[in-house]
């Protein structure tokens, strides 16, 4: 009695490839490994240009804490020049030399600080922004009273008033300005934090992705050599049985691919040869009967 050996399951019987033609079934890989590698830098591109999105944020608040530095510089100045044309009285050449700079360097505070209030994100820096122009206003008032009084010729009660409101009015200017370029500073920062993270967010996205996509392409080269090898190996054990006069073990076929029929093949091929086989036995054993009775009968014979 002959007993059939089972094969294995492979992966082609498990994936269902076997029922897929060999041409199908390698278009399938390289299909599968070229989808991955779109996936990979699809993903890629959206972040590379979130990326240059947040460098940008970064180049802007860069630019504004610049603008910051100019515009503390530019008060201090001007603050500095004003004290000095208040300690001359208004009067003489300091006065004439440094009022047409005070005017050219308050134009350009005039647009430093609209910049600011353009681009003021948080309620907090449009709240700095507002004390800013509460102070600068107070010392521009202050300013102009005192040199208004030097003009009138009350010089006792404009030299009173430097040091009652001028002075005030310039520490809170000057402070409120120091902290408008403080927590410009501290945004900058925070963006830049903010993109060093999604950049190694970036990186590690992008390092599990490739590494996904080797794993899934090595499993897929893996299961695609296996299901060709793996019935290949099986085909070239059958024939070698059945070149060595072994026709008892049956010749299983799986799926509806090359490798199959050609196992299929060998299974008639082997159903073939157990029939001739079958026949050249009952051909001998008729021969070695009707031999037996010839023998018999010339016994017969001679008796």
């Amino acid at each position: 009695m002959s007993d059939a050996v089972q094969r294995a399951q492979t992966p082609a019987d498990v994936l269902g490839l076997n029922r897929l033609r060999l041409g199908t079934r390698l278009g399938l890989g390289f299909g599968v490994l070229l989808l991955l590698m779109a996936v990979v830098v699809g993903i890629a591109g959206l972040r590379l240009h979130a990326l240059g999105g947040d460098i940008e944020r970064v180049s802007a608040y860069e630019r504004r804490v610049a603008q910051a530095g100019e515009l503390r510089a530019l008060v201090e100045i001007n603050v500095a020049r004003t004290m000095a044309i208040a300690e001359a009285r208004g009067e003489g050449r300091v006065g004439d030399a440094f009022r047409p700079l005070i005017e050219e360097a308050a134009k350009r505070v005039d647009t430093l600080q609209a910049d600011f209030a353009a681009g003021a994100e948080t309620d907090e820096a449009r709240a700095l922004l507002e004390q800013a122009a509460a102070a600068r206003d107070k010392f521009r008032a202050a300013s102009k009273e005192i040199f208004g009084r030097y003009a009138a010729g009350e010089s006792e009660n404009a030299d009173l008033m430097i040091e009652t409101l001028l002075e005030p009015a310039v520490a809170a200017y000057v402070q409120a300005i120091a902290t408008l370029a403080t927590d410009q500073q501290a945004l900058a920062e925070q963006r830049i934090a903010q993109a060093r993270s999604s950049i190694a967010a970036t990186e590690w996205l992008l390092l599990l992705l490739s590494g996904g996509a080797i794993a899934v392409g090595i499993f897929a080269a893996w299961s695609l050599t296996r299901s060709v090898t793996q019935p290949l190996v099986a085909a070239v054990a059958a024939t070698e049985r059945v070149a060595a006069g072994d026709l008892t073990q049956a010749i299983e076929a799986r799926g509806q691919d090359e490798t199959a029929e050609l196992m299929r093949a060998l299974q008639r091929m082997q159903q073939a040869l157990r029939t001739t086989v079958g026949q050249v036995r009952a051909s001998s054993d008729s021969i070695a009967t009707a031999s037996a009775e010839i023998a018999t009968g010339n016994q017969d014979l001679s008796a």
